[in-house]
């Protein structure tokens, strides 16, 4: 005998089959649909035709029902603009491939995807990534209930895009920049990323309660919630100093990164600054740090980033530190060397004589 039960969202039905109990969830709210689930399951093994697979997780699960469940994951374990975020690129794979069954996502479906957004949706290679690998995430996520055995999406290359040199501002520019925009919003967005290096979503999502202006040190929540503390320089000092308060967000007037984004290129654009986005800010402060002396490993910190091959980027920045660092080796070798020298010719005198 079967019976139905509800368990979080949906009820599920509990039936016994040979000498062992199992339970299939309905995927419905309704309780009469459930019933009928319930009854379709008693008649079919009353007739001998019942087949488990037929109601195994990987044939009930539909997109969008995995959606809902993986963005109210999202928004409990992760930041509200990466909830955000996953919740567009949701739509839109859901948008393309329909309400499919999840063990219906293959990798030849995902390659149509890709080639879909590429040309049709004319995503840039990166943009396709971020979606490839927002999705991906989130399939993990399905293995994980065993909703599916394999994230295909493992499975699929990332589109190839060629690796750019990060474009920084001159002190100059930036100069130009902050006087552009001193009393609008957006200052004290750009004035913070100068300062510190943070990411735009890190910017917004900073708290009062994250700053310790005693010891002049920030702790910044970056990303997969792994924090990281900044020291916080002088004019940033200043600036916080000023507008210290007990509690809530450092920026005001609004913390979607997006948002935010757009009037960056508007103020950009009417101070020539037309090849400049946001995230530049950040390649700005690291490159600044590089052209200054610091270390890379030391700016892998600063920047929170998990690798170092990541801060590779900026190291083209400092050629002259690294001509001057093997200068010891010429230092030391090269003494060596004279003196040598110097041996072979006093040897060579003495001979002559």
């Amino acid at each position: 005998m079967a019976f139905i039960r509800k368990e979080g969202k949906y009820y599920k039905v509990y039936f016994q089959l040979g000498n062992k109990k199992h339970k299939r969830s309905t995927r419905t709210t309704s309780r009469k649909i459930a019933e009928d689930i319930r009854k379709k399951i008693e008649n079919e093994i009353a007739m001998g035709i019942f087949k488990l697979d037929n109601y195994s997780p990987q044939n009930q699960v539909t997109l969008s029902d995995f959606f809902d469940e993986a963005n109210a994951y999202a928004r409990t374990n992760k930041s509200a603009n990466t909830a955000d975020r996953e919740a567009r690129v949701f739509r839109n794979f859901l948008g393309f491939c329909g309400n499919l069954p999840l063990a219906n996502i293959k990798v030849k479906l995902i390659e149509a995807y890709k080639s879909y957004l590429l040309t049709e949706r004319e995503f840039s290679n990166n943009g396709v990534n971020i979606e490839l690998r927002h999705l991906s995430a989130a399939f993990t996520l399905a293995v994980k209930y065993n909703y599916i055995n394999v994230n295909p999406f493992k499975g699929v290359k990332k589109v190839q895009t060629p690796k750019k040199k990060p474009a920084f501002l001159t002190v100059e520019q930036a100069e130009r920049l902050l006087a552009h925009t001193q009393g609008r919003n957006i200052y004290q967005y750009i004035f913070i990323a100068l300062n510190t290096g943070a990411r735009i979503s890190e910017v917004c999502n900073l708290q009062w309660k994250d700053m310790d202006l005693e010891n002049r040190i920030m702790k910044i929540h970056g990303k997969g919630s792994k924090d990281r503390t900044v020291p916080i320089p002088q004019l940033l000092y200043e600036f916080l100093k000023e507008r210290q308060k007990n509690k809530g967000h450092v920026v005001t007037g609004g913390t979607v990164a997006a948002d935010i984004t757009k009037q960056f290129r508007k103020y950009a654009d009417q101070v020539d600054l037309h090849e400049f986005t946001f995230h530049n800010l950040r390649d700005t402060y690291a490159s600044w740090l590089v052209q200054n002396g610091v270390s890379l490993k030391i700016i892998q910190e600063l920047l929170g980033h998990e690798s170092i091959q990541t801060t590779l980027v900026y190291a083209h920045l400092a050629p002259d530190s690294r001509f001057q660092a093997v200068r010891v080796i010429d230092g030391l070798l090269g003494h060596r060397a004279k003196g040598d020298a110097a041996e072979a010719s006093s040897t060579k005198d003495d001979l002559s004589e």
